[in-house]
């Protein structure tokens, strides 16, 4: 279906802007009459669901990426929204040329972090109770007193608090234990004799999942400025998951937690007791890591210049408030509501052009291939009537309105059709190879079930296609197709027709009046 995009653009005082360069400064000129005449609830909408988004955004670049590629990121965003102000179509060329490419590069960058948070997103949940486990005290302090111990003893230790989220594509190695989490346990993994002390201990719920787990690394050196190997895993571990991660320094005996990005030394036994049953409040409920949806979208700033994004977004790209004008060629018309009776005979035009004036951005969502307009036919009647189109029945979009069709009126030729059966005849052409002679031709009925026009007159009759007799050499039974006088319809799906020839050599003939039992078909004697 052809789509003019060669119509006019009228802005709202009347005038007609020459090119995107003149435009924008009128765009930029928007008053608040404007904006609370022509925003809607879904544009608010709209803009909301935008600053979810571009907060959450702006969270994980702030968390996951550096500067630079931040900066890169907004820079380019801000450049762009310029050039479509202004109409920088060299810009704007570029942009639409390495807009593929550059989406490709961060998902190459960030495949890590993009599929952390949809690991996350997967074991998150935005409304749920908080349920602490009835046994929570009892592990905290066996953990605790465990801890304790490995510290005061200076024996170095990993010890992870698994989330809600997978570990296996994170971790290596490791032996499974699946034993309840004891202190003597814990001192036996990570004495220096202890082939597994070197790994790290995950913990699930209150059991010791498995000891001697190699953790990745982090590669932010310069948060752990006085730790070694275990603290880098620690951190790499709780940057990739929602666990929590207890180190023990081998050489200062001190207590660090790794939790997120962060890897913070622990100063008190309650401090400690404090981070544990934090988590494992959390835990019980949604994912750790940033908290609860809510509590992620608590963060005033990064809120407030998501919106401020979201809104000059929504004015750049979705507010418009221009009318133009398009033509939508080779509209089809169709017919609504017609009874099984009725059949429409002709319909001229069957498709027409339609001239649709409306806002800029309510034609952003038209799809000129689903438009189509549907007359329903009142008064029905046999022959010729006129059917005239009416803006209501075009499926147009809202804000969109029918300003001329080229065609307003549509002729239609409309036949009411009767349920009846007509006789039907059997057509042969040629002849049987001789000897042999037809006795018989017995179709399988003789009248068939047709809809036909009730204006027609009676005596019509359907004929079998040409059947050649030549081909025939015994009784045979055939299936034909069946041909039907105009204005003549098939009443069922199956028009198909069986017909038996029934076939005798000429002395298997019946005797003929007057002939004795003994003759011949010729009446010859015995």
């Amino acid at each position: 279906m052809p789509y003019d995009r060669s119509a006019s653009v009228v802005m709202a005082d009347g005038s007609l802007p020459t090119n995107s360069a003149e435009q924008w400064p009128a765009m930029l000129a928007v008053s608040l009459d404007d904006l609370l005449l022509n925003v809607r609830v879904a544009d608010v909408l709209d803009v909301a669901l935008a600053t979810i988004v571009i907060s959450l955004a702006l969270q994980w670049l702030r968390r996951r990426a550096t500067h630079a590629v931040a900066m890169a990121v907004v820079g380019s965003v801000a450049i762009y929204m310029l050039a479509r102000l202004m109409g920088m179509y060299l810009t704007l060329a570029v942009f639409q040329v390495g807009l593929t490419v550059f989406l490709l590069l961060l998902l190459i960058v960030f495949q890590q972090d993009i599929r952390y948070e949809l690991e996350r997103l997967s074991v998150s949940r935005l409304f749920s109770r908080r349920r602490v486990p009835s046994d929570s005290g009892r592990f905290v302090s066996d953990l605790m007193e465990g801890v304790a111990l490995l510290a005061e003893q200076g024996i170095g230790a990993l010890i992870v608090l698994k989330g809600r989220q997978p570990l296996d594509r994170h971790t290596r190695g490791g032996v499974r234990a699946d034993s309840l989490l004891t202190t003597p346990l814990l001192h036996s993994i990570f004495s220096p004799k202890s082939q597994g002390h070197d790994g790290a201990a995950v913990i699930e719920k209150d059991r010791l999942a498995s000891f001697g787990v190699h953790l990745p690394l982090s590669t932010r050196l310069s948060k752990v400025p006085n730790g070694g190997t275990r603290h880098a895993a620690a951190l790499g571990l709780s940057e990739r998951t929602d666990s929590l991660v207890i180190v023990v320094s081998e050489e200062r005996g001190s207590i660090s937690v790794a939790d997120g990005d962060d890897l913070a030394a622990i100063e008190s036994a309650d401090e400690l007791r404090t981070r544990l049953q934090d988590f494992l409040r959390q835990r019980s409920t949604i994912a750790k890591r940033g908290g609860s949806f809510w509590s992620r979208m608590g963060n005033v700033a990064i809120n407030t210049c998501a919106l401020l994004i979201a809104c000059s977004l929504w004015l750049v790209f979705a507010f418009r408030i221009e009318t133009i004008q398009q033509t939508v060629a080779d509209v089809p018309v169709e017919f609504r509501n017609l009874p099984d009776e009725w059949r429409l005979e002709e319909i001229d035009p069957d498709t027409v052009d339609l001239k649709l004036t409306g806002l800029e951005r309510a034609f952003g969502q038209l799809d000129p291939q689903k438009l189509k307009v549907s007359l329903e036919l009142r008064d029905l009647s046999d022959g010729d009537r006129d059917v005239t189109i009416a803006p209501e029945d075009v499926n147009l979009p809202p804000d969109i309105t029918l300003r001329l069709v080229d065609a307003p009126t549509v002729r239609v030729n409309l036949q009411r059709y009767i349920r009846t059966q007509l006789p039907v005849r059997v057509h042969t052409q040629g002849e049987l190879p001789p000897p042999l002679l037809l006795v018989e031709v017995r179709p399988d009925a003789t009248r068939w079930p047709v809809l036909m026009r009730s204006s027609d007159r009676q005596g019509m009759e359907i004929v079998t296609a040409p059947i050649d007799l030549a081909g025939i050499t015994q009784t045979v039974t055939r299936t034909v197709d069946l041909i039907y006088p105009e204005g003549v319809l098939p009443a069922q799906p199956d028009g198909r027709l069986k017909v038996t020839f029934v076939v005798k050599p000429p002395e298997q003939q019946p005797p003929a009046d007057g002939d004795s039992a003994g003759g011949g078909a010729d009446g010859g004697g015995a």
